[in-house]
Formats: structure tokens, sequence, C-alpha cells
């Protein structure tokens, strides 16, 4: 077995994959050198279909489709939003909410390759957030060490997105 996922679910039209963080789903735009799932998949069965794809740091649970057929039903299942996609998160920082929304369009920033920003330009990009657990105030509140009392907080969030670069909406917080 390759470090980096293992298979979950397979049939004869699909593969469900949980990737861990770290390895790429698709091979990288600026260095196809790198080894990704979907390289790894195609040499293992041959003709592999990319049905969606998570980023190189987040770890979850993929789709490959073996045939031509089932790849566009579950593609259209996820462009339809018949499936729905949840993260589970920790995060660096406060969201000014215990619940809330971020929707703001972002593209490739102008001058920085591989780098978001908020443009008008932009694909709308929509992320519901809903904070479960702020881990500082549990960690330092049984501590009581008052030389922490302005450090950041960090929180576990539980996180629906209809767009890409859901790390770029929680950043900004």
């Amino acid at each position: 077995m390759v470090r980096g996922f293992s298979i979950i679910f397979e049939n004869d039209d699909f593969i469900a994959v949980n990737k861990e963080p770290g390895m790429l789903t698709i091979p990288d735009r600026h260095d196809d050198t790198q080894m990704s799932l979907y390289k790894i998949l195609n040499q293992q069965y041959g003709k592999i279909f990319i049905v969606h794809r998570l980023d190189r740091d987040t770890s979850g649970l993929i789709l490959f489709a073996k045939n031509e057929s089932t790849h566009k039903y579950l593609s259209q299942l996820f462009e339809q939003r018949n499936i729905e996609k949840k993260y589970l998160g920790i995060v660096r920082g406060s969201m000014p909410d215990k619940k809330g929304t971020v929707n703001e369009p972002i593209a490739e920033h102008p001058l920085k390759k591989g780098v978001m920003t908020i443009s008008k330009k932009g694909k709308p990009s929509l992320t519901n957030y809903e904070v479960l657990v702020r881990l500082w105030y549990l960690f330092f509140n049984s501590v009581r060490n008052s030389k922490w009392k302005n450090a950041p907080d960090t929180s576990a969030y539980k996180i629906t997105w209809s767009s890409y670069y859901l790390r770029f909406s929680l950043w900004r917080w």
C-alpha cells in the first residue's frame, strides 16, 4: 500500500478513497513530477475519472469513477448539490459569531500565482460555519494562567461550503 491513502469502498463503478493530509488529489499544475492520488490510481486501474478533489493539506473521502457513465452521474450529483460535503476543521483565530456565513467572490491573485484574493471578477464562494468548541478557552480556562489571557483563540468548526477555497474563507479571521 502506498502511504497517503486507503481504499474505503470499491465496486465495478467507483472507488471511495480516504486521503490523508499531504497527498495531492490531482497533479500539481506547476509541478507534475509530484505524486498524486490520481496518478497512483491511474497506474493501478488504468483509466480513472476524477469526480471531485480535496486540497493537499485536507484529509477526507474522495470518489473516483471507473467509467465515463459513472463519472457523469457522480459529477452531476455534486453539481446539483445532491451530495452534501461537510468538513470539520481546527482554525487558528476567532470567527466573529458562533454561526455565520462568508459570501464573497474569490479569484487567483493577478500577480501571485496560486494565491487567492477577494475579487468582483471571482467565482462565487459561500461558506457556512458553526463554532463547535473554543479550544483555547477549554484548555487555558482549566490552567488559569494569567499570562495567556490575550493569546489568540483556536476553535473547532463544523463547515459546509458550496465553492472552492475553504481555507481562504476562514483565513481572514
